[in-house]
This record gives structure tokens, sequence and C-alpha cells, in this order.
């Protein structure tokens, strides 16, 4: 991710529906890799299917 300056992240479904404990390490993964990204100036978008936000009530 290094060689970018601005990410888009497609957070999709998928994720929703992945059994608990991999869920929460994805997720985990994923804002590891966004904190990192951001603190060496990477700019991020993360966006989300629809279910996501309906499973999460977010």
């Amino acid at each position: 991710m290094n060689n970018y300056r601005k990410v888009i992240i497609k957070i999709g479904s998928a994720l929703v529906n992945d059994n608990s404990s991999h869920k929460e390490n994805s997720i985990k993964n994923i804002c590891a890799q966004i904190s990192k990204g951001h603190s060496d100036g990477i700019k991020f978008a993360v966006v989300s299917s629809g279910q996501l936000v309906k499973e999460l009530a977010i």
C-alpha cells in the first residue's frame, strides 16, 4: 500500500456472513492496515455494502 497516496477500501457483505472469530480478525486486520497507512500519509475512503450497514446497525 505504500506506493499509493489514496486508497478506497470496499467492505462487502461476505465479511458479515463469515463466522464470528474470522469476522473479528478481519476487521482488526483492516483497522490495523488503515491505521498504519494513515500514519504514513495515505488517505482512505471506506465504503460498504448496504447489507453490512444493516447487519452491523451502522
